[in-house]
């Protein structure tokens, strides 16, 4: 699990960094490639909106030991405008739009991405 800010853009990881020096940071992106390693390694989390649990970006995460969490298809990145819109489930109604530095929770066990800074429990080995 992390929660921190979300960072849409691998070349913003850096500037995020400064502007927050003490936040976790949340790459969320529409998919990843191979090339994105460099990003998965610099953000303390990953959230994709393709992809499963066999995803590169999965699996790149669970090597460098982080959370992350992909095929989060009820995301959509407008990449241009650094935000993303969650529709929410049929029940609930209405949609979410987070904006790059809002605080994300997401747990790479569950899949759940919660909004919002929520306590992680720290990995005892």
């Amino acid at each position: 699990q992390v929660s921190g800010r979300v960072v849409f853009d691998i070349e913003r990881i850096a500037l995020m960094r400064q502007k927050h020096p003490a936040d976790k940071l949340i790459l969320a992106m529409p998919e990843t490639n191979p090339e994105d390693v460099l990003g998965i390694k610099n953000s303390d989390g990953i959230l994709t909106c393709v992809g499963g649990m066999t995803s590169h970006a999965v699996l790149q995460m669970r090597r460098l030991e982080k959370s992350g969490v992909s095929d989060f298809s009820a995301m959509n990145i407008d990449e241009a405008n650094n935000m993303a819109i969650v529709i929410r489930e049929p029940h609930q109604q209405g949609k979410v739009v987070i904006r790059e530095g809002d605080y994300l929770t997401i747990d790479g066990h569950t899949g759940h991405v919660y909004l919002g800074f929520h306590a992680t429990r720290k990995k005892i080995h």
